[in-house]
């Protein structure tokens, strides 16, 4: 008798083990600016100049989903091939998840043990042999090619269009290297709802040539030069939750002058997180941050024109501006360490 109750205990723990695990699913909205992504669409980049795209793709790997408390789920062998020509959403797995927190990926291909099983070499993933993968896979080749030989290895993206009055100007950015590949971090409040838990994004591609200037025309192919901070943007400007705000800086008219907040770096190591702001009025402004669980762990009146915000455990945070108890702004902030 005491087999069989053991037995049927070990049963009913496997089958709620089994009950909680939820599928995961992972959709990005590609975006230019407001507008829905198109090809060829002219939309206005943020140098105030006319630009279209005739190409977009680019890799995304290591995939780590936080969650429940910052348990942490690493997907090393998840690798898309993201093309702008079609909407991209695809199963991640199948995981014991209730609480999604954070999404972290990475744009490009890591430069970390292979992990194909065809492959017998030492090369790491970004510098094997793209023609071992099976066909159909991500990392194999492809036409026109996401591959730029066995030393630099993948593109990690390559976007191309026309810019300039009359699309007279061509731009090429192939942007690639080890020393470029960076992680993406995304804070979440993603609950999972009858097994499934959905993850969507929007992309903005148009923020990728924030402070990169193809107005005369470009030609970048490599690692270095206006792949740099272009890749860079890739890392933090282009992706948000749906419908949530990208810009970090928010304006808010008060008495004919612009109340203006932004906190950066945004995720912080949480050494260097620092809110910057001019008072326009004397109004009580206070900042208020919580945690996910909604506790209030700092609240400060805001006087001069910036704050540390130094002394924040690591975790997710919302960042409230108050203006006379009102909360007229808030923003996620992710610290790590």
């Amino acid at each position: 008798m005491k087999n069989f109750n053991l037995l049927t205990i070990s049963i009913l723990l496997l089958t709620l083990n089994i009950s909680a695990q939820t599928d995961i699913t992972l959709k990005i909205n590609h975006l230019l600016g407001e507008e829905v992504f198109a090809f060829n669409k002219t939309v206005t980049a943020p140098g105030e100049y006319s630009v279209n795209v005739t190409r977009l793709e680019y890799y995304i790997s290591q995939i780590k989903l936080v969650h429940d408390g910052g348990k942490i789920e690493v997907l090393s062998d998840k690798y898309f091939l993201v093309n702008g020509a079609s909407l991209f959403s695809s199963s991640l797995g199948n995981f014991n998840i209730s609480k999604l927190e954070e999404i972290r990926f990475s744009i490009g291909v890591d430069n970390l043990p292979n992990t194909n099983p065809n492959d017998n070499s030492t090369n790491t993933t970004n510098h094997a042999d793209p023609s071992l993968w099976f066909a159909g896979h991500p990392l194999s080749p492809k036409s026109p090619s996401m591959h730029w030989g066995w030393t630099s290895g993948y593109r990690f993206v390559a976007l191309e269009g026309k810019t300039g009055l009359g699309a007279a100007y061509t731009y090429e950015i192939h942007a690639l290297g080890d020393g470029n590949y960076n992680e993406v971090s995304i804070p979440t409040v993603i609950d999972a709802s009858g097994g499934e838990l959905n993850i969507e994004l929007d992309a903005n591609y148009l923020n990728s040539l924030k402070d990169v200037d193809v107005s005369s025309g470009l030609i970048e192919h490599g690692s270095t030069g206006q792949a740099i901070p272009f890749l860079k943007n890739f890392q933090t400007e282009v992706f948000s939750v749906k419908g949530e705000q990208k810009d970090s800086t928010v304006s808010v008219q008060e008495n004919g002058e612009l109340f203006k907040f932004t906190i950066g770096p945004n995720p912080s190591n949480g050494l260097n997180l620092k809110a910057y702001y001019n008072l326009v009025s004397e109004t009580d402004y206070r900042l208020s941050i919580t945690d996910l669980n909604g506790k209030i762990v700092e609240q400060v009146k805001l006087s001069g024109s910036s704050i540390n915000l130094t002394d924040l455990s690591p975790g997710i945070y919302v960042v409230n501006v108050l203006e006379e108890g009102v909360s007229v702004y808030s923003q996620k902030a992710i610290v790590t360490r």
